[in-house]
């Protein structure tokens, strides 16, 4: 088995070094589809093996202040799925877990609480969930958000709802 796990945050979209925009896809991208790459040549030659590549919500949602790190694990999520087709018929599984924030020393200055987030035995538990699946059960991505995160944002996007709904109001009477 291939856990990818190594990854960096990088903060900012267009006020970005080159610098900081090449070692966070070094890190976040190139890393991870360089190991997946040589450890799937074996596995393929078992016929046997397990690749997981540890993405992130940030690579299925976007936000204006994460645009690089948000390129790095959306170019991850999308390697895992087609890595994934491609080790298919070889019996290798793929998936991709995109977890929220994760309570870790990259997010230790973030503005949420750490006891909100994640914790690394939620994505060992995850690990061993899909080690534990059957030999034809392949969740080819796992989607692992922090439970106060996501009322926080359905609270916001009603706002943003009823807000959009007064407009019209406004604009039709």
């Amino acid at each position: 088995m291939l856990f990818n796990n190594a990854g960096i945050g990088t903060v900012g979209t267009t006020d970005v070094s080159d610098e900081a925009i090449k070692r966070t896809l070094d890190i976040n991208l190139l890393g991870a589809i360089n190991f997946a790459k040589y450890v799937a040549l074996e596995m393929k030659k078992q016929q046997f093996g397990y690749i997981i590549n540890l993405s992130s919500m940030s690579g299925k949602i976007s936000s204006a202040t994460l645009g690089v790190y948000n390129a790095s694990k959306f170019g991850l999520t999308g390697f895992s799925e087609a890595l994934a087709k491609e080790m298919a018929g070889f019996g290798v599984k793929v998936t991709a877990i995109c977890p929220g924030m994760v309570a870790t020393e990259m997010t230790e200055e973030f503005n949420f609480k750490q006891e909100w987030m994640l914790h690394v035995d939620d994505i060992c538990k995850t690990i061993g969930y899909l080690l534990d699946l059957g030999p034809n059960a392949l969740p080819t991505e796992i989607l692992l958000n922090c439970l106060p995160f996501v009322v926080k944002m359905a609270a916001s996007d009603v706002v943003k709802m009823a807000a959009s709904e007064a407009q019209i109001f406004v604009s039709e009477g």
